[in-house]
């Protein structure tokens, strides 16, 4: 299963569900999703990774992609992240992109 995306009527709000693994593969099933969505008026993105046990480093780029997809000023708020997901996160030092609640 890759990343499910949720954009609200208005185009304001992002949500999206991160997968169980987060890999080359959940990526590949998404990637043309993601690029072709508008993000024009995205305010405000949630990515919740609850279901998520594992991220690797294509996992952490499909989120950097995003980032870049997305407007400057954007806030992209993590939520629900387990301990494993965080460490991966400040191990190589990206928590500081992401708001993480």
């Amino acid at each position: 299963m890759g990343f499910e995306i949720t954009l609200s009527s208005d185009g304001e709000n992002l949500t999206i569900a991160a997968p169980k693994r987060c890999t080359y593969e959940s990526w590949k099933k998404s990637k043309l999703l993601w690029l072709s969505q508008d993000y024009s008026n995205v305010k405000e993105c949630s990515i919740d990774f609850s279901r998520t046990v594992y991220i690797d480093s294509s996992g952490i780029g499909a989120l950097l992609t995003l980032k870049e997809l997305l407007q400057d000023g954007t806030e992209i708020v993590c939520v629900k992240m387990n301990d494993r997901v965080r460490s991966v996160f400040d191990i190589i030092n990206i928590s500081k992109l992401f708001t993480i609640i």
